[in-house]
Formats: C-alpha cells, structure tokens, sequence
C-alpha cells in the first residue's frame, strides 16, 4: 500500500503542477469561469495529449495482467500488482519531468494576488480529495467483498482505481479552479 500512496503522490504533483500553470491562464481571462471554461475546452487536446494517450495505453496494459494472471496460473500476482504499480509511477514521473521543461508562452506573468492563492489551494485540496476518496471507496469494497481465490484481483483493480483517479484529477486541471472559483470566489 506505500507503494500505491506513492504513485498518488507523484501523480498529484503532477496535477499540482498543471493546476498552478493553468492559474495564470484563468487569471488572464480575469477570474471569469464562463471564459475560461470556453478557452480550457479549445486548448484541452493541447495540454492534455501526453496524458491521454499513456493513460489509454496504461490502462490497456491494466487490463492485459488482469487477464494474464486470470489465464496463466504460473504468473504470480504480487509481481503483477508491483510491475503495475512502477509502471503507473514511472508514467507520472516522466510527465512530470516533460511538463517542467515545456511551458507554454503566456502574455503576462502569473501575480499571487490573494484571490490567486486562495484558488490555488481550494484547487488543490479538491484536486487531492478525488483521489483519497476513490481509494477509500476502493478498499472499503476490499473489506466487504473479500474472495480468497481471487485475492490479487482487489488490488490490481485498487492500483488501476488510484492511478486512474490522479490521471483524472490531473487532467481537469483547469475545472478544479473553476470549482475552487465557485466553492470560495
């Protein structure tokens, strides 16, 4: 389960990362969600292009050891579930390092007014509550659902749940801030 926090926390820094760089575009178009939201929906595809195509491709590879452990006895699960669980987090640290060294060129620098920072951490704290939720959704059917002969599946599905909700929550980056905008304008 450290593992599993860890692929959290790197993809959070990630989605982080992208939420404080989507602060400047939101504070360009003056705090106005209706704009911004019209401007995030036409660039979506140009932010977010790297961590739809991994994310399809990780998933896919989700679901391929899900049905090799199912079929190939000899497999062992535990290696499945940790092979699973670096892949998710190499993924995110590559985006992570890709995203650092491209910035995308903006008009005027971001300034840290009040109402910035406040919408930074509203953002934010929504941004990381996705996530904790979807894996204590996950391990409380973990608990009440428990089958001995199929004891890896719970968290292969728990390693795809977690990583899959991050991914999420980094790519509505910019609607957290238009949440975080409503939630406490």
């Amino acid at each position: 389960m450290l593992l599993l926090a860890l692929i959290i926390i790197v993809w959070l820094v990630l989605a982080f990362r992208m939420t404080h760089h989507f602060l400047q575009f939101f504070q360009i178009e003056e705090y106005d969600n209706q704009r911004f939201q019209a401007w995030a929906g036409r660039n979506f595809w140009f932010f977010n292009q790297a961590i739809i195509w991994l994310y399809l491709v990780l998933a896919s590879l989700n679901v391929l050891a899900v049905i090799l452990v199912l079929f190939l006895p000899a497999l062992s699960p535990v290696f499945v579930s940790i092979f699973l669980i670096l892949l998710w987090g190499a993924a995110g640290i590559y985006l992570i390092v890709t995203h650092w060294k491209t910035r995308t060129q903006v008009k005027k620098a971001l300034v840290y007014t009040q109402r910035a920072r406040r919408l930074l951490v509203v953002a934010w704290v929504v941004q990381a509550l996705l996530p904790i939720a979807f894996v204590g959704l996950i391990w409380g059917v973990q608990v009440a659902s428990y089958v001995p002969t199929t004891e890896w599946l719970p968290d292969a599905f728990a390693i795809f749940s977690a990583a899959a909700s991050v991914a999420l929550s980094t790519v509505l980056a910019p609607y957290w801030l238009i949440v975080a905008n409503i939630c406490w304008p």
